[in-house]
């Protein structure tokens, strides 16, 4: 007996409420991660997440969230800069 196929579609909003994620870290991490890799080279942020926080990091694993999590940071870096911008105008 042949069963048909079934497809399933991917429900992004019930993952977002129920904070699934493509990556291996916990949200926060991976902030920590893209934040401290914003102010440091990846290998340094990994040295300083071992001596600061006791975590094994490797760089790459810095870099494959910051190429995850990157352009929405950017973003909400560039919008705070244009409302610092408008502040000081007044």
């Amino acid at each position: 007996m042949l069963r048909p196929k079934v497809r399933l579609q991917h429900d992004r909003t019930l993952d977002e409420r129920w904070g699934v994620t493509t990556s291996v870290y916990i949200p926060e991490r991976a902030k920590q991660m893209v934040w401290l890799a914003g102010h440091l080279a990846y290998e340094a942020a990994a040295e300083a997440f071992e001596r600061i926080a006791h975590w094994a990091i490797p760089p790459s694993a810095i870099w494959n969230e910051t190429q995850r999590h990157g352009e929405r940071l950017k973003a909400y870096v560039a919008h705070r800069q244009a409302q610092v911008a408008v502040e000081r105008l007044n």
